[in-house]
């Protein structure tokens, strides 16, 4: 008497996406003449799908340590009886268009007072995997911005998948720092007003590989603290696969940042004798002056708020600079062998930059220094005149 186990495998859902969780239903019947003393399931499943830990049932009883990769026992299974196990898994990607899966049954009887085993494998499972995906670029014409200038955000939706697309509703969270200008919101040039991003708007439907674009300009107003402006940008879609079946999905997010910066900036001019010291050769020529603007210090003072007759323009806050400009002097001594000398120099100053409007106490402050330019005249071989102009930019951030 040869014992007969068979194994079907089947799925209670044949058309899927990437992301959806699947059961598959093992059924195993005993079709002999001889009773099966244990019985071994196994699927070790494609690369692209994934078990789901504790999903496994055996006649509907949970069995949550039981792990369909590894092997799950059914215990016996009698002449004539059928046992039935089932499991979800998850589909990771799509590589193939269909993917075909097999399961494997082990069974264990006794004949003769000898234990044998038979193993079947049922025939290939196959669902067919679509995508349903949607691409989201998110740009911007400038990377740093000041107080009311006004920025073009460009938003550029790709159906990246295999199935058409419908009820696409796009949600860009952004920043309380700008305000959409009305009128310059715009689907495929298409102007829409009065749109509430934060809310979602609906972009309609996209065949594969098919492109929504969709710009509008914003205005900096500044509310807030942050020094980044950015927003989080995402949508979601509808998808119909070729059996009927429906449902939705979100892409993933993009981001787009802004720095806001406000500038203010002036040009200091400085003059200095610098004299060789008496342990140094004369000059005979300057062969290159390496110079280097050093912040030191900065802290903003409150000033009145006023105009002068001239056109300057006091804010009601002024940011005080202390640096250095330390130089390295590199020159040719005044000697037949013509050896080339150094000598080292250091000058401080203080000057002001008056700050924006609006410029309010806490905003983060940056200052930088450079070399605008450089004048020197030999006044003999032991001084030389010096003139730097240097300029001071200070970027307030909100």
């Amino acid at each position: 008497m040869i014992p007969t186990l068979s194994l079907v495998k089947k799925c209670l859902s044949t058309d899927t996406t990437v992301g959806d969780k699947i059961t598959y239903i093992l059924s195993c019947k005993n079709e002999g003449r001889l009773n099966f003393e244990d019985v071994i399931l196994s699927d070790l499943l494609s690369p692209n799908l994934q078990f789901i830990r504790g999903s496994l049932k055996i006649n509907n009883i949970e069995n949550s340590n039981a792990n369909i990769v590894t092997g799950v026992s059914i215990g016996k299974l009698g002449v004539g009886r059928t046992t039935l196990v089932s499991f979800d898994v998850e589909i990771l990607y799509k590589d193939l268009e269909i993917i075909g899966t097999t399961a494997t049954a082990e069974g264990f009887y006794k004949y003769n007072g000898m234990t044998e085993n038979q193993i079947t494998t049922s025939m290939p499972c196959v669902i067919n995997v679509n995508q349903p995906s949607i691409y989201i670029k998110k740009t911007v014409d400038k990377d740093i911005v000041k107080l009311d200038e006004t920025v073009s955000y460009t938003i550029k939706l790709v159906n990246n998948g295999d199935v058409h697309l419908e009820y696409i509703r796009l949600k860009d969270d952004i920043s309380q720092s700008i305000e959409v200008i009305d009128g310059t919101f715009s689907i495929n040039g298409n102007v829409i007003n009065g749109v509430d991003l934060k809310e979602g708007i609906n972009v309609g439907s996209l065949n594969v590989n098919d492109c929504t674009l969709i710009t509008y300009d914003a205005k900096i107003v500044g509310k807030g603290i942050s020094c980044k402006i950015d927003g989080e940008t995402s949508a979601r879609y509808g998808y119909r696969l070729s059996n009927g079946n429906s449902g939705y999905k979100y892409s993933e997010v993009a981001n787009c940042e802004l720095s806001i910066a406000l500038d203010s900036f002036k040009q200091v001019s400085l003059n200095e004798y610098i004299n060789i010291p008496p342990h140094k050769s004369g000059i005979d020529y300057i062969n290159n002056i390496d110079t280097k603007v050093i912040i030191k210090e900065y802290h903003p003072i409150k000033t009145p708020i006023a105009t002068s007759r001239d056109g300057q323009v006091l804010s009601g806050y002024k940011l005080i600079i202390h640096g250095k400009i330390s130089q390295v002097i590199q020159y040719t001594i005044k000697k037949n062998d013509q050896r080339v000398h150094y000598i080292e120099h250091e000058s401080i100053f203080s000057s002001f930059v008056v700050l924006p409007c609006n410029y309010k106490i806490g905003d983060a402050i940056q200052v930088e220094g450079s070399v605008e330019h450089i004048y020197h005249n030999l006044v003999n071989s032991r001084s030389l005149l010096e003139n730097i102009d240097i300029l001071l930019i200070v970027k307030t951030l909100r």
